[in-house]
């Protein structure tokens, strides 16, 4: 399989999330404002980051591995990438209307890419046990 393939999956997802960004804050239930409606999307919203993030953590750490790096470069770039990502799709959204800059979202980026680290890790712990074995 060519690198560019191997990479296409990250792009794509990648764009999907930088796509999403310009999209309005009511974008999901525009026709919902009560105070229920606020605490299910603030619960809501957490979790698409964590797993957007952790989705594309895992989406970029593939084709990296293949190219013969140690694990701990590959987590450190795609790790990277996350962060990158997160700074961009907030960049995006302090130009959208009802949308802001938040740190906390980036935190929470920044978490989903740690889930996705501590995936990674598990996994290579699975594989150097398998090889022992």
């Amino acid at each position: 399989m060519s690198a560019w393939v191997r990479w296409l999956p990250a792009a794509l997802w990648g764009a999907l999330i930088l796509v999403l960004s310009t999209r309005s804050e009511t974008f999901f239930f525009a026709a919902a404002q009560s105070t229920y409606y606020r605490v299910i999307h603030y619960y809501l919203e957490i979790i698409v980051h964590l797993v957007e993030f952790c989705v594309f953590f895992l989406l970029v750490a593939w084709p990296l591995r293949f190219q013969t790096r140690p694990w701990g470069a590959v987590i450190g770039r795609a790790f990277g990438a996350v962060l990158v990502l997160s700074l961009l799709n907030e960049s995006i959204q302090a130009y959208t209307p009802t949308r802001m800059f938040d740190v906390g979202d980036m935190t929470v980026d920044v978490l989903g890419g740690a889930i996705g680290v501590l995936l990674c890790r598990s996994q290579t712990a699975n594989e150097h046990i398998k090889v022992k074995s």
